[in-house]
């Protein structure tokens, strides 16, 4: 199953819409993370060119240092990560990997 929908722009910082209208993308996977894995690349090696955004609550396989470019605001939520949830209670090894860099709190 797959949808596709309009967004509208917003201020929230991790947002794949902050300060920018978007076209979502959304695909329903098998669980079979190395098959998902390798047709994600080439999703978003054909979609690099529109400076999409990944929604980092979802599966994608960009690197975290891609996504600083993509999210300028990344910096500001990693510092109030480490204030509000030193010990990383709500994250997960997919958000410390992916997003945060393989950062994992203390």
């Amino acid at each position: 199953m797959s949808e596709i929908r309009t967004v509208a722009a917003d201020d929230l910082w991790m947002s794949p819409s902050y300060r920018q209208a978007a076209v979502a993308v959304h695909f329903t996977w098998k669980k079979d993370w190395p098959a998902v894995s390798r047709v994600l690349a080439l999703v978003e090696e054909e979609l690099e060119p529109f400076g999409a955004r990944p929604h980092w609550g979802k599966l994608f396989g960009m690197p975290p240092q891609s996504l600083g470019a993509l999210y300028e605001r990344l910096a500001d939520f990693r510092r109030l990560l480490d204030a509000y949830d030193p010990a990383g209670k709500f994250r997960n090894a997919f958000v410390n990997d992916r997003v945060l860099g393989g950062d994992l709190p203390s």
